[in-house]
């Protein structure tokens, strides 16, 4: 039997893969904004799966960022709680204009330990719906194996920017 309208737009309103390509944030541009600059805005680079960009820690040993949508200061995305990191829980809030003082910290946890140099590959995923979900960090070592994952990251960049 044949499907009715109603039904075909019951199943595509509850389908989370329309949900996701209908989400206008995949088509956005995140920028990353954080101590190791005095918050300039830095684009973060979609590379098919998540946003990301690469910090290398400053003589602190931690640096702090908020991420904004569109660069814009008014549409920020920041942690619930002061320092929050991938090891504190924290819900992710935004996009707001109120999350001032409210900033992820890499290099400030046990954890999360770094020395002056370290670099650490920043990412912003989607949730299941293509709205911002979750930022995370993994510190990605000396600067050879930085090289090499920044490499494998440009390509993946490439291969996003052809599909689009």
């Amino acid at each position: 039997p044949e499907q009715g309208p109603w039904e075909f737009i019951w199943k595509w309103h509850f389908n989370p893969e329309n949900d996701r390509r209908c989400s206008t944030y995949q088509s956005r541009s995140f920028k990353i904004a954080g101590t190791w600059d005095d918050f300039k805005c830095n684009e973060m680079k979609w590379d098919g799966n998540c946003f990301a960009y690469m910090v290398v820690l400053g003589k602190n040993k931690w640096e702090s960022f908020q991420i904004l949508l569109d660069g814009a200061w008014s549409s920020t995305l920041y942690p619930s709680t002061k320092d929050g990191s991938p090891f504190k829980e924290h819900k992710l809030s935004g996009p707001d204009n109120r999350g001032h003082g409210k900033n992820w910290t890499m290099g400030f946890a046990p954890e999360d330990k770094g020395e002056p140099g370290c670099r650490y590959l920043v990412e912003l995923s989607l949730d299941e719906r293509g709205k911002p979900g979750r930022v995370h960090w993994r510190k990605i070592g000396d600067l050879a194996e930085a090289l090499k994952e920044e490499e494998k990251l440009l390509e993946r960049i490439a291969e996003a920017a052809q599909q689009r």
